[in-house]
């Protein structure tokens, strides 16, 4: 038998995607978000592009490609003088200019939280918290991809670096009441990003040119974050099974 005329099939047209949903937790800012290509744990996602798009993508600020090359660099002063001038940037340019280059800073931003070192976390957030000041509603569609590492980060053992990443959580959601409305939205992300990093070893973590005394102060301080956050979520569940609700 037949669809009868008016009856819903798989997500109805009335339900908003979740980048809308995305969007509606975050302060208004820029224009309509570009919402292209995408990067999935440590790796870049080979997604097809329209013609617009890609045209777009190639017409990114060639300074701030620059820039976001030098951050693959081993060395954290070269990483540093590049956060630094990024975040300079992200206070320049147009939100319409650096929504073309999220997508990028999304793949660089997940391996700089893993950075052995702590100015390199610091200075990541830093730059973070101007992205997202500069860009509003249009960091939307890409928030999937970055809730998880940006979300643990809050619990890095290095408390200068836990504080610049709540910092930039604030300004992307300055309600308290936001912040949890986009976790709960990212939960399938964030818990797939747990996953994958409890699953790491010194020898797997992305930086693999680093010394082995470096992956492995890397990765004891990725495992304490997620010990962190697990730790506070059942701290909170008892809480909460213990008041009754």
């Amino acid at each position: 038998m037949g669809r009868q005329k008016g009856e819903s099939g798989g997500r109805s047209k009335f339900r908003p995607s979740s980048s809308s949903l995305a969007a509606s937790l975050l302060p208004s800012g820029s224009a309509a978000a570009v919402g292209f290509g995408g990067y999935v744990g440590s790796s870049r996602l080979d997604t097809s592009l329209s013609t617009e798009e890609a045209s777009a993508f190639l017409d990114m600020d060639s300074e701030m490609a620059v820039h976001l090359k030098r951050l693959a660099r081993k060395d954290p002063t070269t990483k540093l003088k590049a956060l630094q001038s990024l975040s300079v940037l992200f206070k320049q340019k147009s939100g319409k200019d650096l929504v073309l280059i999220i997508p990028q800073w999304a793949f660089e931003y997940k391996r700089l939280l893993l950075d052995y070192n702590r100015e390199v976390r610091r200075a990541t957030h830093e730059t973070m918290n101007n992205l997202v000041v500069a860009v509003g509603r249009d960091l939307a569609p890409h928030l999937k991809s970055l809730m998880g590492p940006w979300w643990f980060s809050q619990f890095d053992p290095v408390s200068e670096v836990s504080l610049a990443a709540k910092q930039s959580l604030q300004a992307a959601f300055p309600a308290q009441e936001k912040r949890l409305d986009a976790l709960i939205l990212c939960t399938t992300e964030v818990f797939m990003y747990l996953e994958e990093n409890l699953k790491l070893t010194p020898q797997s973590m992305s930086d693999r040119a680093a010394a082995l005394d470096e992956l492995e102060d890397m990765h004891q301080q990725d495992q304490s974050r997620e010990s962190g956050w697990m730790r506070l979520a059942v701290s909170s569940e008892a809480t909460r099974v213990g008041s009754g609700e």
